[in-house]
């Protein structure tokens, strides 16, 4: 905060120079007539991705069990997480955040109820939705559907070609994709064309189990974000092995391009 005079209050931030999360994922497109991907927006490997995803979730740890009071942030979305130069992520606009004092330890506390209803289409949890329920199981929902767009480079809310099909909340498709026996030919057929299959599928496996628990319509089945922060934590330090592996054995300018997201 800078006070130039009675009548002049600025604000300083940090500059998120890689913009949000929501653009790298939704607005990295490849164009038809140059047959090349678009640099208007960063491109984001798969490692970076799992980094992205621990940040936002140590960001939401943060404020639900280790600020006083404790917050529940209401509002987590794509847009709403900012990426700096290094491509660390922050979480912004508190705009709609509420005090959850009491209900430390993921939302096993007080529970607090509202009328007023308002959020993003695609990112509300149910039991917030119908009820007007708040706690922070609210945001762990929210950031499972955060969890879906990394993973398959698809918006929260699903709106097919096909003019004949009903748009679909992300969040409701992932149950779909991970049951069968050949739920992973599934899963890799949905994961973002744009990793070029350049992810390790049994952690992409464990991330998008992740998010199917996060997005569970049951709050009291969904973790804490204590819980998702260090499964996250696992599925980095595994995907950086993963990456390291990738580098010795790559060949060719396009695969160090992905890896590197050069």
């Amino acid at each position: 905060m800078c006070v130039s005079s009675s009548e002049h209050l600025y604000l300083v931030l940090e500059y998120a120079e890689n913009g949000s999360l929501s653009d790298c994922l939704h607005n990295y497109k490849e164009t038809e007539l140059t047959a090349s991907f678009s640099q208007s927006v960063a491109f984001l490997p798969w490692t970076r991705r799992i980094q992205i995803a621990l940040d936002v979730a140590s960001g939401l740890d943060y404020i639900h069990n280790y600020t006083n009071p404790s917050f529940v942030h209401k509002d987590v979305k794509s847009s709403n997480i900012l990426l700096d130069r290094q491509f660390r992520a922050k979480v912004a606009n508190f705009g709609m955040a509420k005090s959850a004092n009491g209900s430390g330890g993921g939302g096993a506390g007080v529970m607090m109820l509202t009328k007023h209803i308002v959020g993003t289409p695609g990112y509300t949890a149910p039991e917030y939705f119908k009820h007007g329920l708040v706690t922070p199981k609210a945001d762990v929902f929210a950031f499972g559907v955060v969890l879906l767009e990394i993973l398959s480079g698809q918006e929260a809310i699903v709106r097919p070609a096909d003019g004949n099909v009903k748009e679909r909340a992300l969040s409701s498709l992932i149950g779909d994709i991970l049951e069968g026996d050949n739920y992973k030919e599934k899963l890799q057929a949905w994961i973002d064309p744009l990793l070029l299959n350049l992810y390790p599928l049994d952690i992409a496996s464990n991330f998008a189990n992740l998010a199917k628990t996060c997005v569970d319509s049951d709050m009291s089945l969904r973790p804490n974000m204590k819980e998702i922060t260090y499964a996250l934590s696992k599925m980095l330090a595994s995907s950086l092995e993963w990456e390291s592996s990738a580098r010795l054995g790559s060949r060719g300018d396009m695969h160090s391009f992905l890896i590197e997201g050069r």
